[in-house]
């Protein structure tokens, strides 16, 4: 069993890629970037091209997105809206299975632990 995960940004998308006891697979690990030049929809475009050559070599079992952090940006959420928009048709059209969202506190209680720096050092040490 494969999971395949994404941090999903406008600009650098991270993804990586656990197996069933939660080991990473550094040969799945990695970002989605796009150049702050291009314009929203040749972002998208990029981003769904990307994320469909992954899904075909990874055919991951289960895919977990983070879920959009709203802040008081509106432009931001709806781009970002946006992106997980696509990402998740992808998922369905090639997988057939639906995402699941988890929000950043929901995977730091995963972790146990109570902050992002927490995270980063957990995931740091574990790998």
């Amino acid at each position: 069993m494969l999971i395949l995960c994404f941090d999903v940004s406008t600009i650098s998308t991270g993804y990586s890629v656990l197996d069933e006891k939660g080991n990473l697979k550094r040969r799945f690990l990695g970002k989605i970037e796009a150049k702050k030049s291009l314009t929203l929809i040749e972002k998208l475009s990029l981003f769904r091209k990307v994320v469909r050559e992954l899904l075909i070599k990874i055919r991951p079992n289960i895919v977990i997105v983070e879920d959009i952090f709203y802040s008081r940006n509106i432009v931001s959420y709806k781009s970002l809206a946006m992106f997980h928009g696509v990402l998740f048709s992808e998922v369905e059209e090639i997988l057939g299975i639906t995402p699941i969202h988890l929000s950043a506190a929901e995977a730091r209680a995963i972790l146990g632990v109570k902050s992002k720096e927490g995270a980063f050092e957990f995931i740091k040490n574990k790998y």
